[in-house]
């Protein structure tokens, strides 16, 4: 990363600079301006929500009060107290009864029937559902004496469906005597507190919960509950804020998702009506913040790169003339000036700039220009040995401009060019290690691979043990491009080279194998004694290799030839099994 961001040119370094300093903060006070005013539209919505559910609330209220008022007026009834009246077996004959029923309750749409029973084993529905009464419920009434509750049960309509109600239960009194004479039940259908509880609803994600004095599930509107919303109620009925205060909100951040809890407790009856809400829905209309966020950034990039790239390359033009300025001294043009303007600390290093090119010159001309003639021939020689290192440092650059400019197949390249550079190189030593003449020959195998796209396919078989094991460099890859060259490429079809790596006794062995033309063994063998220069290009790198074998190795090793049984040819390179480790 270091060496990436100091090759890169001052301007790049500086307008880069120059945009971070701007826009990081910018987007540090646009995310805390977000996180806020989220939170503000949180707390906005939190407490209009809970509203919202205090009305719906209080609505349920003045219903379950409606109820309890109506059915206090049944005994005064005439027609209702002579039902009461009728003895054990007495046959009802009149049936008005159904007349004040329906005049009492049945204005409202969320009633759905009336059950009266009596002590003396009578009992009507007001449109004929049977109501199936738990024991338990007649107990509470007779405990409550005359007080009424509510509680969740299921009657049989027209003895076919089934339909759940709330109903409100009480013991009928005789008005004179307030002697228990039997029960009332209203049932109230369903679909009603749905209707209302729907009213809380926001999105698609919110869930009303109607939950009973022992935390019981009544009834649920809006979407299912989940395992999450279900865990939260859990933790709500043994909470203490609903156990002291009628209403409320909170933000639980328990579970894998925030969520906005608000409750409201009826006052007609132990029950707790509460709202669960995702987060995120609430702040759907707040993600256009993050929107107008982005374009706010991406405008202020757009009109702030411009103007910095502009800024910078005016200041940094004096630097970038003297830069070419330093070239002409370099060609010992020692005489050039640069216009300086300001007082500024680069039109200071401007004018010591020209001080120096003037001392320089004046050096130069009385006192080292002789010298500089007699080392000429010397300073010639030396820039033979410097020119590849400046290749492959030069080559080294142009990979990174590539990589800047993000054209990475050239960067490829120019890095595996630069790479086979320095490893033939080698510091001016005749043998090297076969990890290294494994990573050339690969350099290698990677530019030619782009020039015989899909025609040539390469297969290196290694042993990574010997890596560490001496071998003459420059090894592989000539016989490598013999076989592409006299081998693959004239036959005009596709292709295939294995390099194998292994030991042999105590013996390196490198195999080189195609599937090419294949060749004259004898006139191989032939190349490696010729002496004139009369071979081609084949013959002379095959000689190379094998001569500077037997100059580091001796007359037992070198190359050997051989035809392969089904197609194409083999060249076998044999060196001794030298450990390089045990000379560092």
């Amino acid at each position: 990363m270091k060496r990436f961001l100091t090759n890169l040119s001052l301007q790049i370094q500086i307008t880069s600079l120059f945009l971070l300093f701007i826009l990081i903060p910018l987007l540090v006070i646009s995310l805390l301006s977000y996180r806020k005013s989220a939170e503000t539209l949180t707390t906005k919505i939190s407490e209009s929500n809970l509203n919202t559910l205090i009305q719906i609330g209080t609505n349920l209220d003045l219903t379950l009060r409606d109820i309890n008022s109506v059915s206090l007026y049944l005994p005064f009834n005439k027609e209702i107290r002579d039902f009461y009246d009728l003895e054990r077996g007495e046959i009802q004959t009149n049936p008005t009864i159904y007349h004040p029923l329906s005049t009492l309750f049945f204005k409202k749409s969320y009633y759905k029937s009336v059950y009266l029973e009596t002590n003396n084993g009578h009992s009507i529905d007001s449109i004929g559902s049977i109501n199936i009464i738990d024991n338990k419920f007649y107990i509470m009434a007779d405990n409550l004496n005359g007080g009424h509750f509510w509680f969740k049960n299921t009657i049989k309509y027209n003895n076919i469906s089934d339909i759940t109600v709330f109903s409100f239960m009480r013991v009928y009194n005789d008005i004179y005597t307030l002697k228990p004479l039997g029960y009332i039940k209203v049932n109230i259908g369903t679909e009603f507190f749905l209707e209302m509880m729907n009213q809380a609803s926001v999105g698609t994600e919110s869930t009303c919960v109607l939950l009973d004095s022992n935390g019981e599930k009544l009834l649920n509107a809006g979407k299912n509950i989940s395992f999450e919303q279900n865990e939260i109620l859990k933790e709500l009925s043994t909470n203490l804020d609903i156990k002291h205060f009628s209403s409320g909100y909170f933000h639980n951040y328990k579970s894998t998702e925030d969520y906005l809890v608000s409750w409201y407790k009826l006052k007609e009856v132990d029950w707790v009506l509460i709202n669960i809400i995702p987060r995120k829905d609430l702040l759907k209309d707040n993600n256009l913040i993050k929107q107008y966020i982005i374009i706010i950034m991406l405008f202020c990039f757009l009109i702030l790169a411009p103007l910095a790239a502009l800024f910078t390359s005016k200041t940094l033009k004096p630097i970038k003339v003297m830069t070419s300025l330093m070239e002409n001294i370099h060609d010992e043009d020692f005489g050039v000036q640069l216009d300086v303007e300001g007082n500024n600390e680069i039109a200071t290093l401007g004018r010591r700039f020209n001080r120096m090119s003037t001392r320089l010159k004046t050096l130069v001309e009385q006192e080292y220009l002789s010298r500089i003639k007699l080392q000429s021939a010397e300073l010639q020689a030396l820039q033979e040995q410097i020119n590849p290192h400046f290749l492959y440092n030069t080559l080294d650059t142009i990979c990174w401009m590539c990589r800047i400019n993000k054209d990475f197949e050239t960067a490829e390249l120019v890095e595996a060019l630069s790479s086979m550079f320095r490893l033939s190189l080698n510091n001016g030593n005749d043998v090297t290690s076969v990890g290294k003449e494994v990573e050339h020959l690969k350099n290698y195998y990677i530019i030619q691979s782009k020039r015989y796209m899909n025609v040539i396919e390469f297969h290196l078989h290694e042993n990574e043990d010997l890596q560490y094991y001496q071998t003459s460099k420059m090894t592989l890859q000539p016989l490598v491009e013999n076989s592409i060259k006299h081998g693959i490429e004239p036959t005009g079809k596709n292709g295939r080279i294995d390099v194998y790596i292994y030991k042999e006794f105590n013996n390196l062995i490198f195999e080189v194998r195609d599937n090419g033309l294949g060749f004259d063994t004898k006139l191989m063998y032939g190349y490696l004694t010729n002496t004139s220069n009369s071979y081609d290009n084949k013959g002379f790198a095959i000689k190379n290799v094998h001569e500077r074998i037997k100059l580091l190795y001796g007359d037992g090793f070198g190359l050997e030839f051989y035809n392969n049984d089904i197609q194409g040819a083999i060249v076998k390179v044999i060196q001794p099994l030298i450990d390089i480790r045990k000379d560092i």
